[in-house]
């Protein structure tokens, strides 16, 4: 499934991952839960499977694990990717290094579902980003995106007070770690998602929620009871666009109950 040129650049000298090590969730392990919900839906047997932005590999640990309880054997299967490839500690899976700011080392169509976990949200160039996910797919394969949910209720109130995002604070420009701010660079919207899987080719996108946020649904019905009064206003300017048509599903997510009160936006788009 690699480039040629690619081939020799992963990361095959990496010291053998330790079984019994404790890998930390560096997502919510509600936002895990589902994405392996989603990724388990579809019959993987025979299938390749790329996680981008493994981290220490605690994804691929619990995938591993969640498919195996369905006696489905993904040590052949699957690939973890992520620039630090030596620090991926998860057994049985080929581990690849690879920077997001670059063209991805594998071949066109060498996938049939990939998934990004809270990994967009670290990429500078995330259209860029979003169409190498779709050449690496088969077609009809899928792609499996996470990010925090900027435009829950939470999210608006604080870009209403503050003109930052939750998650996304300042960030000092004389480092470029940015690891004080845990390295969320690029807040993105489900809209914003959902239009760049359609530039990149995407087709059919399916939305969900890893959970409710409580403090979210504490504030959600009074932004929702202010959209429902002003949607008239919106719906009668924006039906002039001509594009509003192709748009209308993504707008209509935007503002409905479970965009309001969601931890974190998991969008599904398929390759045509």
């Amino acid at each position: 499934f690699m480039n040629e040129a690619a081939s020799t650049t992963g990361s095959g000298s990496a010291a053998a991952p330790t079984p019994e090590e404790p890998l930390p969730n560096l997502s919510h392990p509600k936002t895990i839960g589902k994405v392996i919900e989603l990724a388990l839906a579809e019959d993987l047997r025979g299938k390749k499977v790329l996680d981008l932005g493994a981290g220490k590999g605690a994804f691929c640990r619990r995938l591993t694990e969640a498919a195996a309880a369905t006696r489905l054997d993904l040590s052949n299967v699957l690939v973890a990717c992520d620039l630090y490839a030596k620090e991926i500690r998860t057994k049985n899976v080929q581990r690849m290094s690879a920077d997001f700011s670059h063209p991805l080392p594998f071949r066109d169509g060498a996938f049939d579902t990939v998934v990004c976990v809270e990994v967009i949200e670290h990429v500078p160039n995330q259209i860029e980003f979003i169409a190498e996910v779709f050449r690496v797919l088969k077609p009809g394969g899928r792609a499996i995106f996470s990010t925090p949910n900027i435009l829950n209720a939470n999210g608006r109130i604080r870009f209403l007070t503050t003109g930052t995002w939750p998650l996304f604070d300042i960030m000092p420009y004389t480092d470029r770690t940015v690891v004080n701010v845990s390295g969320h660079i690029g807040p993105i919207s489900l809209y914003y998602l959902f239009f760049f899987a359609k530039v990149a080719g995407f087709g059919r996108c399916n939305w969900y929620i890893d959970r409710t946020k409580r403090s979210a649904a504490l504030i959600a019905p009074w932004i929702w009871l202010g959209y429902q009064l002003l949607r008239p206003i919106y719906t009668r300017r924006q039906k002039r666009q001509p594009w509003f048509a192709e748009n209308k599903d993504a707008v209509a997510e935007m503002n409905r109950w479970q965009t309001l009160v969601g931890r974190t936006i998991i969008l599904e788009a398929f390759k045509p």
